[in-house]
């Protein structure tokens, strides 16, 4: 969102779109359950594999549909592709977009080319190791005690930085530096949803990030926090 909303127009209503984005979301992460959930208690598969529920989950719901089965499986997985490649894209850009400020701030000549090549063979490294690993079934030890290195990985992406990283940011937008994205958001609009967005930034999203970070450890490791 920081990646593609950079790119925005400084004529767009951020209000608007702040709006949009988690209603739209919403509504395509419901119509997607919708559609896998049933399937999957149907086949007698369990709902809650995980990352692994992608390839091995509804692999075997689609094997369950006869001969229309691996048409669907194909335009599925291809989709899962394209998603994968366009949020790839997001998330290397803002990356890129880090190290290139921190060059520059040190007056330095940053290389797009040469950052962005750094960051893919670090993610291909990783992407060799999930690969290798086959969901459990590889040689590798597992990490964490979790089954899979692509559970580890998402422990270290989504239990930890994800959390964290906006815990941090709503900390310093909500306490430090208070009025930072005031004039970029009056751009394009009246800002009339100030009081509340400063409001949630400084009392419930602190709060509700803390205990999703509790929350994630309790998935992760079984840890019986509250």
């Amino acid at each position: 969102l920081i990646a593609y909303g950079a790119k925005l127009n400084k004529s767009e209503n951020l209000e608007k779109n702040a709006l949009l984005v988690p209603l739209m979301d919403t509504s395509v992460a419901m119509l997607a359950a919708l559609a896998t959930i049933p399937a999957t208690f149907a086949a007698g598969l369990s709902p809650e594999a995980g990352p692994g529920m992608l390839f091995v989950t509804l692999q075997t719901v689609f094997n369950s549909m006869g001969a229309a089965g691996p048409f669907f499986g194909m335009i599925f997985y291809l989709l899962v592709l394209f998603a994968a490649l366009t949020s790839s894209i997001g998330m290397l850009e803002g990356a890129v977009s880090a190290f290139m400020d921190r060059a520059a701030d040190k007056g330095k000549t940053p290389s797009r080319t040469k950052i962005s090549w750094t960051i893919i063979a670090v993610t291909t490294v990783g992407s060799i190791i999930v690969a290798v690993d086959a969901l459990g079934a590889g040689p590798l030890p597992k990490p964490f005690g979790l089954s899979t290195w692509l559970d580890a990985f998402d422990l270290f992406a989504e239990g930890f930085m994800m959390p964290l990283g906006c815990l941090f940011m709503v900390i310093i937008l909500g306490w430090l530096r208070t009025d930072y994205i005031d004039d970029e958001v009056e751009m394009g609009s009246g800002y009339k949803s100030k009081a509340y967005v400063k409001f949630c930034l400084k009392w419930v999203a602190p709060v509700f990030l803390v205990f999703i970070l509790i929350g994630q450890m309790n998935s992760f490791f079984g840890l019986k926090l509250f």
